[in-house]
């Protein structure tokens, strides 16, 4: 099958626009933090408090711009 200049040029165009696009941005690495704690039942009060106090915490440290081995915990 014979392919024209053009068709070519519009493949590679296409193939170079799809890299930049999928390489990730310059942006802050971002650390995710888990929580496990009863949020439901009878033990559900432990669990709230806990998360507010992570939350609490979390806003406090991002206010300073805390990082973890040079990452922003959120």
């Amino acid at each position: 099958m014979h392919l024209g200049k053009g068709f070519k040029l519009l493949a590679a165009t296409a193939a170079t626009l799809a890299a930049f696009a999928s390489a990730p941005a310059a942006a802050e690495q971002v650390v995710k933090l888990g929580f496990a704690a009863p949020l439901t039942g009878p033990q559900s009060h432990y669990g709230e408090d806990m998360r507010n106090g992570l939350t609490l915490a979390l806003e406090e440290a991002n206010a300073q711009k805390i990082e973890l081995n040079g990452e922003v915990a959120r």
